[in-house]
């Protein structure tokens, strides 16, 4: 503010990336501000920001307890992109109910941010319940790649037609005509099939 020539109050609003929709900074100001910011090498106090509202910044992420690609790249890709907003990551694993409610319980004693959970135990009643209850006490949560629909709880899923269509488009362009099918995934085989059929073939 010293160096800008602008007030406390002005250059705050400028470098909040959610500011009041009430506490308007004009454009022009807002870029020479952020510019400044840069060029003072400035970076934001998520921690004392958080704790001004009574709790934590930190992102709570509950995965499947399994050695496989996909919970590996959903790992990278939340703390790259919960890094870019400089909020802090912690991950919990476990297959079991009990585990998934010593999560809850700790997100919520410690007020973190929020959960995002790939909900393997989606299946059981009483992961559910223990969802929505802690939506009823303010928690903020996102579900990943479950049917399991709670009220108000984005949910963000793999898209299973799609993953079979680009499975198929795969080992066409490799050359492949002789193709089969293991197990039954839905969505997934129906994908496949649909685009070996637009090819002229089929898979046993």
């Amino acid at each position: 503010a010293a160096k800008s020539g602008f007030s406390v109050a002005v250059v705050s609003r400028a470098l909040n990336p959610r500011p009041d929709r009430h506490a308007r900074v004009a454009p022009a100001t807002r870029r020479r501000l952020l510019r400044l910011a840069r060029e003072m090498g400035f970076r934001r106090n998520r921690m004392a920001e958080f704790t001004r509202r009574g709790g934590s910044p930190t992102v709570c992420v509950f995965l499947p307890k399994r050695a496989n690609r996909l919970v590996a790249d959903l790992i990278f890709g939340i703390a790259e992109s919960l890094a870019e907003s400089d909020l802090p990551l912690q991950i919990d694993c476990d297959n079991y109910l009990e585990g998934f409610r010593r999560f809850i319980r700790r997100t919520t004693d410690m007020a973190h941010s929020g959960i995002i959970s790939y909900a393997a135990l989606m299946a059981i009643p009483d992961v559910e319940r223990e969802v929505a209850r802690y939506r009823a006490r303010g928690g903020q949560i996102v579900l990943l790649n479950t049917p399991a629909h709670v009220p108000e709880v984005p949910v963000v899923s793999i898209d299973n037609v799609l993953g079979g269509r680009l499975a198929a488009e795969r080992l066409l362009a490799r050359g492949c005509r002789r193709l089969a099918v293991l197990g039954a995934f839905e969505g997934r085989n129906e994908g496949f099939r649909e685009t070996l059929s637009a090819a002229g073939l089929t898979a046993r």
